[in-house]
């Protein structure tokens, strides 16, 4: 249950939870379990997309093929680098974090604010007007960044750790 505190959480008090789970970031298979769980629920929220298409059901079974590769492979390729670049950007400016922390600091967001991104397909399957799609897509994108870039800052400040005392 504590993960579906930590997501709840991450809406409210981003901050917390980054430093709450600082000092026990999962280890590598965690992360890439998040990871290709956004993927597979970021996947499953447009399949009724792409099988409301008026194709050919071998159309539609090669479009679902190929966003299943595109979502579980390339995707998670993408995100990986895009921590990489943050990770050198934040060293570049100081940050004391580490590759895990900036992975950690990617992937979580990612995780946790699943539910925007369905409710932002539910919003383009809907009969919304364009612009309030756009309007909710855009605050999507936004509240994404301020927490993956919260969630960056925490990760790359320094341990608030005490020294040990030397005799």
């Amino acid at each position: 249950m504590a993960i579906w505190h930590d997501i709840v959480d991450t809406y409210l008090f981003p901050a917390r939870v980054a430093r709450r789970n600082k000092g026990a970031i999962a280890g590598e298979p965690t992360l890439l379990a998040y990871l290709l769980l956004a993927a597979l629920v970021s996947l499953f929220s447009r399949l009724p997309d792409l099988v409301s298409q008026d194709l050919g059901a071998e159309a539609v079974r090669r479009l679902i093929a190929a966003q299943f590769a595109t979502s579980m492979l390339f995707g998670p390729l993408f995100f990986y680098f895009i921590a990489i670049v943050s990770r050198f950007i934040a060293y570049l400016v100081g940050g004391k974090g580490t590759g895990a922390g900036a992975r950690y600091a990617l992937f979580w967001p990612l995780v946790a604010l699943q539910p925007v991104v369905i409710l932002i397909e539910i919003a383009r399957e809907s009969s919304l007007p364009p612009l309030v799609q756009a309007v909710i897509s855009g605050l999507g994108a936004i509240f994404f960044l301020y927490v993956w870039l919260t969630f960056l800052i925490v990760m790359e400040r320094p341990s608030a750790e005490k020294p040990a005392s030397q005799p």
